[in-house]
């Protein structure tokens, strides 16, 4: 019996000592919100998300050299012999040699080549091409003109202007 009371005992002190926790003054924390910034997400790519021409992967028109030999704007035939230097895949040195009331000329300035979709072609712009009027200019040419070494009568048309087409012959030296 002793056993028994002292077991009660045992029993009382251990549920008098639990104290109950009054959970009603917590509250729980809200998870913190992940802010992603959205303003400046088109920056991050390369060519602003164009898909042209990688800093990467060289394209063959890199470290050649090309001379204007002739151009048409109208009825007008100019004779300039402008170099054409391809530096990078996106920048291209252009140079113009002296003549009599002018010195020699030497600019660099961007460019683009890319695939035609659906085609073998590839088009090739000028951006601040002087030779023709300092507008961005865009062709057409055979998937083969880097290889070929000539682009005979090829039709440049001013991205400015549509109606602006100047046709032009060049030589890879």
């Amino acid at each position: 019996m002793v056993k028994g009371v002292f077991y009660i005992i045992l029993i009382t002190l251990v549920l008098m000592s639990c104290n109950k926790k009054d959970y009603d003054n917590y509250t729980l924390a809200e998870p913190e919100e992940e802010v992603i910034d959205t303003t400046h997400w088109e920056y991050d790519y390369t060519y602003a998300g164009t898909l042209p021409s990688s800093e990467e992967s060289e394209n063959d028109l890199v470290n050649t050299k090309w001379v204007l030999t002739k151009y048409v704007i109208s009825f007008a035939t100019e004779y300039p012999m402008d170099t054409i230097e391809f530096l990078t895949n996106t920048t291209y040195q252009i140079t113009s040699p002296a003549g009599q009331n002018y010195p020699a000329v030497s600019s660099i300035r961007t460019y683009t080549l890319s695939n035609v979709p659906n085609s073998t072609s590839k088009e090739l712009q000028l951006n601040h091409f002087y030779p023709f009027g300092a507008y961005h200019y865009s062709t057409r040419l055979s998937e083969l003109f880097i290889e070929d070494g000539v682009i005979n009568n090829a039709e440049f048309t001013s991205l400015y202007e549509s109606s602006k087409v100047v046709r032009a012959w060049f030589v890879k030296i």
